[in-house]
């Protein structure tokens, strides 16, 4: 049996292990490099957008009510949408009589109509169809027809 020329150097042996190092480096960097790039891609799951029910929901601090011409502070007035298992309700609460109420009301999906149904005498008075103007995560701004004329409503939302 002929061996072959410099099989069993030492030369030889290193250099085998050299190649297998250096091969074995090669698919361990690139084993990494997949990994970096694979993670690297993923993305953070992104809030979805709330819906403009969802942002109507909360306690909203009435900053101002503008009616006949007059601009009339809320006085500690507030309007509280709850939110909507069959029927959406809310609490009206009047500061300038501390007295609070309950009503019923609907907003269209693209949230631009806010339809409110007093069902007590109590609190304030809101039994309309409005024009919302702007439904943002802290303001809440709608305006529309009453027998007194047009009533312009700004909210805040409380933290």
């Amino acid at each position: 049996m002929t061996e072959r020329a410099g099989s069993t150097t030492p030369e030889y042996q290193n250099q085998i292990l050299t190649s297998m190092n250096w091969s074995f480096a090669f698919w361990w960097l690139a084993g990494c490099l997949g990994l970096t790039l694979f993670s690297a891609c993923e993305t953070d799951p992104v809030d979805e957008p709330q819906t403009p029910q969802e942002l109507l929901v909360g306690k909203w601090n009435i900053a101002s009510i503008e009616l006949l011409g007059a601009v009339n502070p809320g006085n500690g007035s507030f309007l509280e949408f709850e939110g909507c298992a069959n029927t959406c309700t809310g609490v009206d609460y009047n500061g300038n009589d501390s007295t609070q109420g309950a009503f019923i009301y609907n907003l269209n999906t693209e949230g631009t109509l806010l339809a409110i149904t007093d069902t007590s005498s109590a609190g304030g008075s809101y039994n309309y169809d409005f024009d919302v103007l702007e439904l943002t995560e802290t303001a809440l701004r709608f305006i529309g027809s009453t027998i007194f004329g047009t009533m312009k409503i700004e909210a805040v939302r409380e933290d």
